[in-house]
């Protein structure tokens, strides 16, 4: 892997503090949402991730929960869940 210490995601559902409780409570992924790093509601829909502590079975791991909380996330917002 190359690069620096932080990746950002954009999201298609709004990444806030509420996601991000859910995020680490239930699925175990910590992120920081990039809307700490605007004024008014810039960076709503993306997420920082940090990579550079850890190994790559690690960002693997983190990657599938990450896309299954959005995944749920996504069916939530669009009422598609069972």
């Amino acid at each position: 892997m190359r690069g620096g210490f932080f990746a950002v995601l954009t999201v298609p559902v709004r990444a806030d503090e509420k996601l991000l409780e859910l995020s680490a409570r239930e699925y175990g992924v910590l992120w920081t949402p990039m809307s700490f790093f605007y004024l008014a509601d810039g960076g709503s829909h993306a997420i920082r991730l940090s990579c550079s502590a850890l190994r790559s079975d690690q960002i693997e791991e983190g990657v599938r929960r990450l896309a299954n909380l959005i995944r749920d996330s996504e069916a939530i917002s669009f009422g598609t869940m069972p």
